[in-house]
Formats: C-alpha cells, structure tokens, sequence
C-alpha cells in the first residue's frame, strides 16, 4: 500500500473530510495527523482503489459514484460499506435494533444507519449534493417498511385514503408504489405523499446535532425513529413539534461549547452535515445554526382522484380557518427566529456587536422528499460588524435573554425588529441609525415632547445613581436625536462620516436600555411607549 499520509490526503481530497473520518471512526481534526490501528490500516488498504477509480470525476458524478459504491447496501455486509468500515474501525458491532419490537421502526433504522453516510459526501462546488432516493429505494427492507404502514393497527395509513388492506399489499407489493395523497399542514407546506417514498423522507427530514456520546449513525437512527412517531400522531390528528433549521454567519460559538440550549425548544449549535445535506446551491457560510421546535398538524388528507367524503381530514377545517391557522403558525416561527436572534444580540459587550446574518432556512418535511428552503440572496454573510465568537458566560446570558423576551408584549415587537434589523442586516449606516431610534421610540415615546421625553426616560434607565453622568447621557441622547431628524428630513447640514458612530452608539443604547426594561416587570408589562416613559420619569415602584 501507498504511504498513508499520501493515500489519506488522497483520499480526502476525494471523499471529503466529513465521510473519511467517519470510515475510521475518528474525529475531523485527527484525520491529518492519524497513525493508523490495524483496524483502519485494514479499511485504507480496502479504500485505496477509490483512488483510481473514482479520482479522475468530478461534481454530481463524483457524488453519484462515492454514493453507490460506499453508501449503498450490500448483501454480503448487511449493511453499506461505509456503515460497515465505520463500526469495524470502532471495533464494534454493527447495530441491529433487535430491541425494537415495531417491525416498520426496525426497518427504519436500518436504514437509516446505512445510508446516513451520504451525508457526509462531499458536496460539489456548485452545492451539489449526493442522491438519497437510489439508496433507499434499493435498500431490501424499504418494502417491509412500507407494507408495514398498511397494517390496520398502523395509523399512517389513515393519510392515504384510497389505501387497500395489509393482505392486498403482501401479495402485490408493487402496488405499494402508486399509494400516494395530497396532504396540507398548518406550517403552510403541500405536498403529494407517496407511501413507496415515505421512508426517505422521514429519514432525511430527521436532524442530527453534536453529541460525543451517542454514535452518530445510531443517533440518527434514534431521530429517525422519534420522527417516525411523530409522523404517526399526527396521522392521528394531533399536534406535533417539527424542526427547523435557520443558517446563520458571522458568529461562531467557543469551542468548548457543544450547544446552547434555551427555553422554548430552542437549540443553538454548529451546522451538522445532515443540516446542509438536500440544500442545493452554494449556502455560503455557515458558522452556527439555529433550530427551532414549531407545532404542526395535519389540515387536509386527500386523493385527488377518489372522493373526499371518506377523508377523516377532508372537512376539519374551512378555508377560511385553514388560512388562519398556517398564518398563526408561520408568524408564531417568525417570532421565535427574531427572539433567538435578539437574544444572541443582546449579548453584545459595548460596540462589539454580536451580529449573526442570515443564510438560509429550512424545514424538514417528514411527508415530502426534499426540504423546503429559503436562501438569503447574499449567501456570503457581509455585515458592518466583524465576526465575534460566543462565549460560554454569554451562552448563559442567551438562555436567559431569550426566556425574557418570551415574556415580552407586542408593543415591543417593533423594537425587536428594528433593533435586529441595524445590528445585523443594516449596510447603510444611515439606514442603522434611524433604526435604532425607532427603536427608542417604540420602548419610551410619546405623543407630546417626544424627544425629552425619551432622553428623560433612558438617562434614567441606564444611569438611575450618578447624577452627572445621567446628564451628560441625556445630553448626547438629545444630539443623537437631532442628529437622526436631521438625517430623515434630508438637512444639508447633516455630517455624513459621523454617521457610522452615530448608528453605532444608538444600537449600543438601544441594547442597553432593551436589557433593563427586560429586566422590570413594570417597565416590561407597561401598556404602551408612553406609560414605560412616565413609569421612568416619576420613578414608579415595580408592582
């Protein structure tokens, strides 16, 4: 065999860091500088004809290739190359899922353990990505799988009105792949189900996050299973919780931290492969992502070419209803990425802004193939601030942020918008400093002298004890304010290279005086701008 710092660098450049590590069952950051067991020697010397046969491909057909060869399962294994590599670097077993007593849930994770690897494949430049359908379609225990959900005792059946009985399937299993349904889910998604496809999209609907102690693939098996009885409860009408996935740049969290975890369901973690896996197209750079829990429920099961009469789903809801349901939704996710978002801001040190940008967002279907995605047309992050990497005390302060703003009246909703707005999406300075007096408006105004008002209320607020330093603060509130009117109605006196500070100050106080009303139960639950304002300046007691 070839010297193993060339056939692993090889190798790598072929393979992708990602599914080579996985192989041999080390750590990313180890790969480099490996001195190989005998147990990975072994799977090297068996890998090193990938480098002549597939070193010469490029793009989608070196993707489709690495796929079919290392990703699809083998009779002779049991299971998929790479699967079969993996555990025996491990030294282990690959794992059955002999415990689980659910034949479609065996099945499932089966699978699901086998072709978890096309994951890590290396996407091409172009965003590229290796197929998953072959892989699964092909897979022996795909079939068992779908007769399986045409069990009476199975409720996913409950989704395909036109479905025959368990006996019709079993002797005509080729009919299983023309059982399809149109379903509508209140998160606005609607989409044509096929049972013969069903398999594949739970599996790659499901979500993967860091954690060294659970193997990967058995994690992923694991989730795959959870959202297997998700799809089952909401075959039975119920409201389950789906994830979704926000892609965030300019913002990476201190290694020592595996996640964030913060109320609502809401974690904050580096990207997984699975994540970007099924994005096609360059995503830029992602440094972080956010996922999301939001609730979800089945709206309308139907065949479009049987009758609807028979649909348990058909006359749930009127349109009318069913319109309102998926905006409620959607507004209530909308929410909860502008909470997280606020919370990761409010973590800012001075002018060091924390500005996490948008890239992309997705939700995982588990009754669509594919993924429903929403790219940011500037998929390279650029933002005014420089990138900043998360602290784990500021990890901490996030959890707490973000229970705070969960807690936080609609009359603030528009200070949160504007004040993620200038911190992160903002490039005119310009555009940032009216923001952020918005912003200022929103918490502390007023119909009547606006401007003293909310200089009175937010030199209080952040300077309460020292006198001069309150009156200094008022002061510079006041000139900043002037400062922005001028802006807005376009005075020619208006100095345009002190507007870049200018912007950055107001965010700065504007975070400031956001934490402390956060902070007051009074000044939090006030029932406008105004009375928030005259809470201040009359120095009302918290209630």
């Amino acid at each position: 065999m070839q010297n193993t710092t060339d056939l692993i660098k090889q190798l790598k450049e072929i393979l992708g860091v990602e599914l080579l590590s996985f192989m041999l069952a080390v750590n990313t950051k180890e790969l480099d500088r490996l001195i190989p067991n005998a147990l990975q020697s072994d799977a090297l010397s068996k890998l090193a004809p990938l480098v002549k046969s597939l070193g010469g491909k490029e793009g989608i057909d070196l993707q489709m290739n690495t796929g079919h060869v290392l990703c699809s399962y083998r009779d002779e294994l049991n299971t998929s190359w790479a699967t079969y590599f993996h555990y025996r670097c491990l030294g282990a077993s690959v794992p059955g899922f002999e415990d689980v007593k659910d034949s479609a849930e065996q099945s499932l994770m089966a699978v699901a353990r086998d072709v978890y690897p096309v994951c890590l494949v290396k996407k091409g430049r172009d965003g590229t990505h290796a197929s998953s359908f072959g892989l699964i379609y092909g897979h022996p225990l795909n079939k068992q799988f779908s007769l399986a959900i045409t069990k009476a005792s199975n409720p996913i059946r409950k989704l395909f009105p036109g479905v025959q009985s368990y006996k019709y399937y079993k002797s005509q299993p080729a009919s299983l792949l023309s059982v399809s349904t149109n379903i509508i889910l209140s998160n606005g998604l609607f989409n044509t189900v096929s049972l013969g496809m069903l398999l594949e999209s739970i599996i790659f609907s499901s979500t993967i996050a860091p954690n060294s102690r659970i193997d990967e693939a058995v994690q992923y098996a694991n989730n795959a299973q959870a959202t297997y009885r998700k799809v089952k409860r909401l075959a039975n009408g119920q409201e389950v919780k789906l994830s979704t996935i926000v892609g965030l740049g300019n913002v990476d969290l201190d290694p020592s931290l595996m996640s964030i975890t913060a109320p609502g369901g809401v974690s904050i973690r580096g990207p997984s492969q699975v994540d970007l896996h099924g994005l096609v197209g360059d995503v830029g750079e992602i440094s972080v992502v956010i996922e999301l829990q939001a609730k979800v429920s089945v709206l309308k099961s139907y065949n479009t070419t049987g009758n609807d009469s028979k649909d348990p789903f058909a006359v749930r809801y009127g349109d009318d209803d069913r319109n309102a349901m998926i905006d409620k939704n959607l507004q209530s996710l909308q929410n909860s990425i502008d909470r997280t978002l606020l919370a990761m801001i409010l973590v800012s040190e001075g002018q060091q802004f924390v500005a996490p940008r948008y890239v992309f967002s997705t939700t995982p279907n588990p009754l669509c193939v594919g993924r429903s995605a929403s790219l940011s047309p500037h998929r390279w992050p650029s933002t005014r601030y420089p990138r900043q990497t998360i602290s784990p005390d500021q990890s901490k302060d996030i959890a707490m942020w973000l229970g705070c703003l969960e807690r936080a009246p609609n009359n603030l909703s528009v200070s949160m918008k504007r004040l993620i707005l200038a911190a992160t999406e903002r490039m005119d300075h310009s555009d940032a400093f009216i923001d952020a007096i918005t912003v200022w408006e929103n918490m502390f105004g007023a119909k009547q002298e606006a401007s003293f008002r909310i200089r009175a209320a937010m030199s209080l607020l952040i300077e309460p004890s020292n006198e001069r330093n309150r009156q200094e603060l008022a002061k510079e509130i006041r000139d900043l304010y002037n400062r922005r009117s001028r802006l807005v109605h376009g005075s020619p006196d208006v100095v345009m290279n002190k507007v870049y500070d200018d912007s950055n100050r107001s965010i700065e106080l504007a975070l400031e005086a956001l934490r402390r009303v956060l902070s007051k139960r009074n000044l939090l639950n006030a029932s406008g701008s105004e009375a928030r304002g005259q809470a201040i300046i009359l120095n009302m007691k918290e209630r």
